[in-house]
């Protein structure tokens, strides 16, 4: 492993690590998992309710055997790298069919691990923005529902000062990790999409009268209403695009199909309209490919060619 700060070599001694230019000392926290987090800020989010980690373990396993794993199977694929991998259900998957597969997610995510009987040979706690792994070393990388609460504040949906630059330091440390000719999947709601199908109006981006009208509308039906240009915390595709190809040099983008996907990703908490559900997944799913970079697709899963 490198050092996440400086990308030098790590010495070992003890059973902790120690990068010999920098002098930052990383040790194990109390779960056992190795800690890379370089940010006092982000040892204090908390990324996963206990709500959403029962999700989780309920429907990753069809998620996995559905999408993820065709996905990986592609192309010829040895090493995978999850960032924000949550509870670890798909990591586990992974190494248990003979992948050698890593997560990374912030320190709240250890405890869960913990509980869960994650490896910590295949399991750190860091930030996605800085990694201890060498350049090139995974055939793929994978980023689901992470991206949009890059550079927020608590990593929830209010944009900090300075997002665009955190979300373009992100974006590099992906593609450093990504070997040539390497792929990168990454899910987000389309900010394009004036409907957020997967989180609450809680940011902080609108006047007062704005957001208690959303949110009144939140309560009424579920439907997170938000203007589909500037400062919301998503992303729509055009941005992706931009961060990842023109701003740090990745090779080619391209939208993929929904067909699957939504067997793990819950479509929203729609209340009123919750007996649609399954009409609104068909949609996703079966949404022609010229249209699904465009401001018709709700969920944008995108392949980054490294």
């Amino acid at each position: 492993m490198i050092c996440p700060k400086c990308q030098r070599q790590l010495l070992e001694k003890a059973g902790e690590l120690s990068c010999p230019f920098c002098r930052r000392p990383f040790s194990r926290n109390p779960f056992g998992y190795l800690d890379f987090t370089l940010e006092a800020q982000l040892r204090e989010t908390k990324s996963t309710s206990e709500e959403y980690a029962a999700e989780q373990i309920s429907s990753t396993r069809r998620f996995y055997q559905e999408y993820l794993k065709p996905w990986v199977d592609r192309e010829k694929t040895e090493r995978i790298l999850d960032v924000g991998c949550g509870l670890g259900m798909g990591v586990a998957f992974l190494c248990r069919d003979g992948y050698e597969a890593y997560g990374i997610d912030l320190p709240h995510l250890a405890g869960f691990w913990a509980r869960e009987n994650r490896d910590p040979r295949h399991f750190i706690n860091g930030d996605g923005s800085h990694t201890p792994f060498p350049d090139g070393y995974f055939d793929a990388v994978v980023t689901l529902g992470t991206i949009e609460h890059i550079g927020t504040i608590s990593g929830h949906n209010t944009l900090a000062a300075g997002y665009r630059a955190v979300r373009n330091s992100f974006a590099a440390e992906l593609l450093r990790v990504t070997k040539p000719g390497g792929r990168i999947l990454i899910s987000c709601p389309n900010k394009s999409f004036p409907v957020d199908i997967h989180h609450q109006p809680t940011d902080e981006n609108s006047t007062e009268k704005a957001e208690n009208r959303r949110q009144a509308i939140f309560d009424r039906t579920g439907l997170n209403l938000h203007l589909p240009f500037g400062r919301y915390h998503l992303l729509s595709f055009r941005e992706i695009k931009k961060t990842f190809c023109r701003d740090n040099g990745a090779q080619a983008i391209r939208s993929l199909s929904a067909r699957s996907y939504f067997a793990y990703k819950r479509t929203g908490s729609l209340k009123m309209l919750k007996q649609f559900k399954s009409l609104i997944s068909l949609y996703m799913e079966h949404l022609p490919g010229p249209l699904r970079s465009t401001f018709l697709n709700p969920f944008l899963i995108v392949e980054v060619r490294r």
